[in-house]
C-alpha cells in the first residue's frame, strides 16, 4: 500500500500539479509575459500573415492569455478593432517597456472606422482582454518581461 500511495505523490508531482494550490507552472513553459506578478500565456504573430489576422475570428480572451505581436524594426505601429468579436486593450511595448495603452477597444466588424497609433516607435503589441489593465493597475513606463521558453 505505501509503494502506491507514494507512486501516485510522484506521479501528481510530476505532472505539474501542486498539493497547495499554486498554479499549474508548467503552463508558463513559454511563451508567457511576466507583468509584475502576473503571467500572462501568450499567442504570437511575428509574420506579416500572422500580425494581419491578429485575434480576429477568436470568441474570447480569458484574463491569463494575450497575443503578442513582435516586429522586425522599431516604428510607430497603428492597429484597428476589424473582424474582432470582442473589446481589447492594446499595450504598446518597446523593449519590455510599456509606451502607451489603448483601453477598452471596442470590436468594430469589417469596415473598422477607427484607428489606434502607439504614439511613438515601438516593437511589440499586447493585446489583452478588455479591463486587464486597469484590473491589474499596469501604466506607462511599467516594464513586461517576454519569456518564449525555459
Amino acid at each position: 500500500m505505501k509503494k502506491i500511495v507514494v507512486i501516485t505523490v510522484c506521479l501528481f508531482l510530476l505532472s505539474g500539479c501542486s498539493l497547495a494550490g499554486e498554479p499549474d507552472v508548467a503552463r508558463f513553459k513559454g511563451p508567457y509575459a511576466q507583468i509584475g506578478s502576473e503571467k500572462v500565456t501568450l499567442e504570437i504573430a511575428d509574420t506579416d500573415e500572422l500580425r494581419s489576422k491578429g485575434l480576429s475570428g477568436h470568441s474570447s480572451l480569458d484574463d491569463t492569455k494575450g497575443m503578442l505581436f513582435i516586429f522586425p524594426t522599431k516604428a510607430v505601429r497603428s492597429f484597428w478593432m476589424k473582424d474582432m468579436l470582442f473589446p481589447l486593450d492594446i499595450v504598446w511595448v518597446n523593449d519590455g517597456k510599456v509606451i502607451n495603452i489603448s483601453k477598452n477597444l471596442p470590436p468594430e466588424g469589417t469596415i473598422p472606422q477607427k484607428t489606434y497609433s502607439s504614439g511613438l516607435p515601438i516593437n511589440y503589441v499586447l493585446e489583452l482582454s478588455a479591463g486587464w489593465c486597469d484590473r491589474h493597475n499596469l501604466k506607462v513606463n511599467d516594464n513586461i518581461k517576454f519569456i518564449y521558453g525555459e
